[in-house]
């Protein structure tokens, strides 16, 4: 499979990072429509013969405008709750991914980094007003 073959036309990528997902090494892809600015999650093979093969997409939903949709539960790990997965993948099993009473679906990044970086595409982290400043002060000079 051609990797242009499972990034839709009209996406942008707004996020990639690694992850463990049910025991295996993939590359999480947060990709925006152009048209609809609706957002997609895209996991899919991070090595080996398989590299770039799709293994789930899942939709963003107004779900996520919910402050409890998303959570860091650590460094490395967030859970997403109400996430409609559709798997590529027979053995692919989501149940490995997914956590507590309401099923939320956990996503193990490798690096803390990464899952800073993905909780940053939903819920954007302030910004620093002392840098900005110090930013707009050394460009009037």
């Amino acid at each position: 499979m051609n990797a242009r073959e499972f990034k839709l036309k009209g996406e942008e990528r707004l996020f990639q990072a690694q992850i463990i997902d049910d025991g295996f090494k993939h590359s999480l892809i947060v990709y925006r429509d152009s048209g609809t600015k609706g957002l997609r999650l895209h996991a899919a093979v991070w090595e080996g013969e398989l590299r770039q093969c799709p293994v789930w997409t899942a939709f963003v939903t107004h779900q996520s405008a919910s402050p409890t949709w998303l959570q860091r539960k650590s460094n490395h790990r967030v859970w997403l709750k109400d996430v409609q997965l559709y798997v590529f993948c027979h053995r692919y099993r989501q149940q490995n991914q997914r956590k507590g009473q309401a099923g939320a679906f956990e996503i193990n990044f490798v690096s803390d980094e990464g899952a800073k970086r993905f909780r940053e595409v939903f819920a954007p982290a302030p910004e620093d007003t002392s840098e900005v400043s110090m930013e707009a002060i050394e460009d009037a000079k």
